[in-house]
């Protein structure tokens, strides 16, 4: 596949790349290259701009015969690397937001269940109250009364 703007030389596809001199040589396909900034991130916006990087990178490669074009790829690749370190900042910066999140709601959790705790608890010292009290109306009504009553004839 040769580029839009036919330059000589060879097309992306065919290109290597050596990742610490940017020069052209074997030890990298282009392929193996594009595979490898395909694993290096899950997101697939933050992927996609890292493979448009890439193949901006392989086409500056290209083109290094036209000086104006790799001003323009330069430029592209230096906005898309931009894009992408903004865009790995806000998805960090969302990721720690999202975990702080979830301690949050983790501690409130908690106090939701300490408080349904207390509320059970006095649920049913109430309940006990109750009990008591009516067991106390009825030793009165059905002991206390008749006694007072036999006392009073």
């Amino acid at each position: 596949m040769r580029d839009a703007h036919h330059c000589s030389g060879p097309s992306v596809s065919e290109m290597t790349y050596t990742v610490s001199s940017g020069t052209l040589n074997s030890s990298i396909p282009y392929h193996k290259y594009l595979q490898w900034a395909k694993a290096q991130v899950s997101n697939p916006s933050l992927r996609a701009l890292l493979i448009a990087a890439v193949n901006v990178m392989f086409q500056l490669v290209a083109k290094s015969m036209n000086a104006s074009n790799q001003e323009e790829l330069e430029n592209r690749l230096r906005a898309l690397t931009e894009s992408l370190i903004q865009k790995q900042t806000a998805l960090e910066s969302l990721s720690t937001e999202k975990n702080s999140l979830i301690m949050q709601m983790e501690r409130l959790e908690v106090l939701l269940h300490r408080i349904l705790s207390f509320i059970v608890s006095l649920f049913i010292r109430a309940l006990f109250l109750c009990i008591v009290s009516f067991h106390c109306y009825m030793f009165c009504l059905l002991v206390v009364l008749p006694k007072l009553s036999v006392l009073a004839k």
